[in-house]
């Protein structure tokens, strides 16, 4: 979600947000395991798949391999999606 609002919406002082997470690629992933460990035992997802695809998720490189693909993409895919009938994704309530 990053990285698409980095690629697609216009905010005031984007520049400086998606600075902070290139720099943040710079952190050696080696420094994180003891952290992410303890937010997997905290959440008890300890020796699930969940625990091994969430920390990469939200990875630093994800966020920005992920708003170079959104770069990518022309915007008239995005206009033309109303016209198919597609809206902005939503809630579903159950």
């Amino acid at each position: 979600m990053a990285g698409y609002a980095f690629s697609r919406t216009r905010f005031a002082s984007r520049k400086a947000p998606f600075t902070l997470t290139v720099a943040a690629v710079l952190v050696p992933p080696q420094m994180l395991i003891v952290p992410w460990f303890q937010q997997m035992l905290t959440l008890n997802l300890v020796d699930t798949y969940v625990a091994v695809i969430l920390p990469q998720t939200v990875a630093p490189v994800m966020v920005f391999i992920l708003k170079r693909h959104f770069d990518s993409l022309p915007r008239e895919l995005e206009e033309a999606a109303p016209i198919d009938g597609a809206g902005r994704p939503k809630r579903c309530s159950p």
